[in-house]
């Protein structure tokens, strides 16, 4: 078993250059299940590092402490929101198909390798020097998504309903992705996606006339 371990740390880097990189992300990868699955609390290094069949030590090289990995995972997760309100935004059309896009988008990306980063985020958490900013960024993508919202309903293709209580089960819905779905059963990650987009397109339309 270790043995498997120790070619997925050694396997997945292409080139000299690229190894600090691409060894750190396995790193979060893995913190990013591990949060996701037990908690930050209860999640430590030596389990991180004993998944990766690597020591604690080699843990340390790439990052200082558990609470900057946690940060990252706050760096990704905010990274993959924006992105995908951005690519959602540039696509245009009524409120409603942004949004479905969002969702769409954001969806698929979650699920990808490095997603449970962004469904791992504790804001209890968050060493205190680093609240304030964490808690700004997520005050502004949740704007972001609100106005989205609201523009869907000004422009009638979504119910006349709260942009705060939209915002907030999307996100709760699309987080919780990557905690129970495995890549090798009947639905691939586009098709779980495109779910939760047309799901979400019938919540935000619910009440309107057809």
């Amino acid at each position: 078993m270790a043995k498997v371990k120790g070619t997925r740390w050694q396997g997945e880097v292409s080139s000299v250059e690229e190894q600090h990189q691409h060894k750190r992300q396995i790193v979060l990868r893995e913190a990013g299940r591990q949060f996701s699955a037990n908690g930050f609390h209860n999640t430590s290094l030596d389990q991180i590092a004993a998944q990766l069949g690597v020591t604690k030590t080699s843990v340390y090289h790439y990052f200082k402490n558990k609470n900057e990995i946690l940060l990252a995972c706050f760096d990704v997760g905010f990274t993959l929101t924006e992105q995908a309100l951005d690519t959602a935004a540039a696509a245009g059309g009524t409120g409603l198909e942004q949004v479905h896009r969002f969702v769409l988008v954001y969806s698929e990306t979650i699920l990808a390798e490095l997603g449970a980063c962004a469904a791992s985020l504790e804001l209890k958490s968050v060493p205190a020097s680093e609240l304030e900013a964490i808690i700004e960024r997520k005050r502004l993508f949740d704007k972001r998504l609100r106005a989205m919202v609201a523009a869907g309903i000004e422009d009638g293709s979504i119910a006349n309903i709260s942009p705060l209580i939209a915002v907030n089960w999307v996100m709760a819905a699309t987080n919780n992705l990557p905690r129970w779905f495995q890549p090798n059963r009947e639905l691939s990650a586009h098709d779980v996606a495109l779910s939760y987009a047309d799901m979400a397109k019938r919540m935000l339309t619910s009440g309107n006339q057809e």
